[in-house]
């Protein structure tokens, strides 16, 4: 799990972090890059650690998850957040972040595995918190409330982004009793929601192992409920699959992730899950087009049990002798337990997991 809280500043966010520690959770680590146009208080290594243009972006291939603020860029490596959202560990992050698309990005892609949590400090408190802070020259408070202001406006206007709120009202007697019970809370509903996972239904989020893996390719227009039931049957056999969920709209990070995936040596099968909304989306025919262009193995499976070729002459050149398997008869009745033997028998037994140890 990664929880994710937001909006918190200065010795109240180090309180914050020491709750969050206390519920075992740890401390997601995250990458700077610091321009020369910041404000000098952020330069405080109380702060953050300044690292240098080549050490923050010497990990660009994996910082998927990455913002602004303040002439900062921060970003959260690949292989941190997906132990999160694996399972493998649970995480917490406080972090100060504008961009509607950076949460909303996370959470199309990893559900309820990932927790967004808003902290409202009212003006009085943060005046007074502000005050405190004997460091800060007048310019960079103004900068931080302008900050406050904008992450409240978010919050009234953007509201999906967020699955809970905390209300924190300073009076300078630095009591946070009242924000650790409400932190303590929304920690403990993420682990509750956690829990849920462990339900025979729950699909497994997208396999991010070195071991080989099967890729499949599906149209975010078909039942997702008939996509989940395929997914979780090449899971239960032991296949390791990599999936890719909906991203926001001209998302180019992700289309990259995309297409790694595919070329990826490690990606031992392109399946394709075959329906009229496949064969229409162009980027359901792109990422064919590449398996296909860089020798992967391609199997067709038609999920509505119609579609089982292209409307296009050149692209059934491509898939020529591929025959596809379909997932529904002739009345439109799902034979996917019956079916899903076969299709394995035409997958490579290097990316079932089960298999490999046997």
């Amino acid at each position: 799990m990664l929880f994710i809280q937001v909006g918190v500043t200065g010795d109240f966010g180090y309180h914050c972090n020491k709750v969050c520690e206390s519920k075992k959770l740890t401390r997601l680590k995250k990458w700077y890059y610091v321009g020369e146009k910041i404000p000098s208080s952020f330069r405080d290594p109380h702060n953050i650690k300044p690292l240098v243009k080549k050490d923050f972006f010497g990990h660009s291939e994996n910082e998927d998850y990455e913002y602004y603020i303040n002439g900062m860029h921060i970003g959260f490596a690949e292989a941190d957040v997906m132990d999160a959202v694996s399972g493998n560990k649970d995480y917490y992050a406080t972090i100060t972040c504008l961009d509607a698309n950076f949460f909303m990005r996370m959470k199309r892609a990893y559900g309820d595995q990932v927790r967004v949590v808003y902290t409202y400090i009212d003006k009085a408190a943060m005046t007074l918190l502000l005050s405190e802070r004997k460091e800060l020259k007048e310019e960079d408070k103004s900068l931080r409330m302008q900050t406050r202001d904008a992450l409240e406006e978010m919050y009234k206007t953007r509201p999906e982004i967020f699955d809970g709120a905390i209300l924190f009202s300073y009076k300078g007697d630095r009591d946070y009793t009242s924000v650790d019970k409400q932190l303590e809370e929304q920690i403990d509903r993420a682990f509750e929601c956690q829990k849920s996972f462990a339900d025979a239904n729950y699909v497994k989020r997208p396999y991010t192992g070195n071991e080989p893996y099967l890729f499949v390719s599906y149209s975010h227009d078909d039942s997702k409920e008939e996509v989940n039931d395929f997914l979780r049957s090449l899971q239960m056999h032991g296949y390791r699959v990599w999936y890719d969920v909906a991203p926001m709209e001209d998302d180019d990070n992700w289309y990259k992730t995309i297409n790694a995936k595919i070329v990826n040596p490690k990606c031992e099968a392109f399946i394709a899950l075959l329906s009229q909304s496949y064969i229409e989306s162009e980027n359901c025919i792109d990422e064919i087009k590449l398996a296909n262009g860089n020798s992967k193995k391609i199997v067709l499976v038609s999920l509505d049990g119609k579609t089982k070729s292209f409307p296009s002459e050149n692209m059934r050149k491509r898939m020529f002798g591929r025959d596809a398997h379909s997932l529904k008869d002739e009345n439109g009745n799902s034979v996917l337990s019956e079916e899903i033997h076969r299709i394995s028998a035409a997958l490579p037994s290097s990316a079932n997991a089960k298999q490999a140890k046997g």
